[in-house]
């Protein structure tokens, strides 16, 4: 299971709001259930607050390092994006985030359309 948003704009990633959730989330990691991305990791590391601070202590245990089934994949998904009719800048926007990660750590766990990578 994917956690956390990979934006830093306080309303989907706010610590303080509902700290059960955190909790829960320390339970099922050490329980094995629910992980989520070195990128997404780094991405909440890179402010200066609580939440920081709390995915800086988790360490690749929660936040998991690409594998390299993962990154021999992400030229699919960059291949597709590129085909689509998105604007440069928000193709770029997304390359360069978690999101990119995320989505195919995502598709993988997913059917496939005949669409999509």
């Amino acid at each position: 299971m994917q956690t956390c948003s990979s934006k830093r704009s306080g309303a989907t990633t706010a610590f303080d709001f509902c700290p059960a959730f955190w909790d829960w989330l320390d339970r099922q990691q050490a329980a094995g259930t629910v992980f989520s991305i070195e990128k997404v990791g780094d991405e909440l590391k890179a402010g200066d607050d609580e939440l920081s601070a709390w995915a800086s202590l988790r360490g690749s245990a929660f936040f998991l390092p690409p594998n390299d089934r993962l990154l021999a994949s992400l030229a699919a998904v960059a291949e597709w994006v590129r085909d689509q009719s998105y604007r440069p800048g928000a193709i770029g926007a997304f390359l360069e985030n978690a999101d990119y990660y995320l989505w195919r750590c995502a598709r993988r766990t997913v059917p496939r359309s005949t669409t999509s990578p």
